[in-house]
């Protein structure tokens, strides 16, 4: 049996699907006390791995995905210390919709009742085109990139979902649709 944050967490014991981010950590740092320093450690970096995504994801959607994964744990799918297995997982269970810049204001300053928060990593909208992937190229699998500096061609001509080296179009970790040609 695996144990769950809530049931860590301090106050009144609550629903797991009701509980909210400071509960979560306060109950999961308490949860992995005893263990062992091995799976501590792999335990702490997965909750690293959680509030990074709670960064740019709602809440509620970074809260499924941890009962996704302790139900898969549970199942012997996978393991704590299996953490590539795991941030592989998170590259594909989220959705566009999940994003904070997806969901409706309810409040300036608040989305959802969660406050707005801009993650340190985000891009820079002043990033230059010629900084990021080719867009063409990553939707339609060609383009009319100038291809005499190679180098410069490969830094810009990698996936948009797993940064491997072929287009957003056959990743098979995609899981929305290509937009239309002339969307934006």
């Amino acid at each position: 049996m695996i144990d769950w944050p809530h049931d860590f967490a301090p106050g009144n014991p609550s629903d797991y699907d009701k509980i909210e981010l400071a509960k979560f950590v306060t109950g999961f740092l308490a949860m992995i006390k005893p263990h062992d320093n091995l799976r501590k450690s792999a335990m702490l970096e997965y909750l690293e791995l959680q509030m990074t995504k709670a960064l740019s994801y709602s809440w509620p959607s970074v809260r499924t995905f941890h009962a996704h994964i302790v139900k898969q744990i549970e199942l012997c799918h996978l393991e704590w210390t299996s953490f590539t297995d795991i941030r592989d997982k998170a590259v594909t269970f989220f959705k566009h919709s999940d994003l904070h810049s997806s969901q409706p204001r309810t409040n300036p300053g608040m989305i959802s009742s969660t406050p707005l928060v801009t993650p340190p990593y985000s891009p820079s909208p002043t990033k230059s085109e010629a900084e990021k992937a080719c867009r063409q190229w990553n939707y339609y699998g060609s383009c009319s990139c100038d291809k005499s500096n190679l180098e410069s061609f490969n830094a810009h001509h990698k996936c948009r979902v797993c940064t491997k080296e072929h287009p957003m179009l056959h990743c098979p970790k995609g899981k929305n649709p290509i937009p239309a040609p002339n969307s934006s």
